[in-house]
């Protein structure tokens, strides 16, 4: 599976306690359980109310993460004129493709 940073491998008695960084801001979301619908509702519910969120026991390895962090601080470095060619606003509902091929009629992204 590869290497896991042990910063976010934690025992849950050692783990954060949700209510304290809930309280800070910054939902929790722990993968450890095998719960996945109560996971969906989750990120669901972090992203519609504020966001962002942390994600914990997820088992990405470390490198994965550092090749993510790094892009991502790329993208925030670059002007914004640059950024805001890829940023668009869908004001009624709308499919938008999720293939770059016009024609594939299976991959379609519902926005709302």
């Amino acid at each position: 599976m590869g290497e896991v940073d042990p910063a976010f491998i934690q025992d849950t008695q050692h783990g954060p306690k949700l209510a304290v960084i809930e309280a800070e801001g910054i939902p929790l979301i722990d993968l450890s359980s095998a719960n996945a619908s109560n996971h969906v509702s989750q990120i669901a519910d972090a992203s519609k109310n504020r966001g962002f969120f942390q994600v914990i026991n997820h088992g990405m390895p470390l490198e994965s993460r550092r090749k993510i962090e790094d892009a991502a601080r790329k993208l925030f470095t670059l002007p914004l004129d640059w950024k805001e060619v890829f940023d668009f606003v869908v004001s009624s509902l709308a499919f938008i493709p999720a293939s770059p091929d016009p024609d594939d009629k299976e991959l379609k992204e519902l926005i709302n």
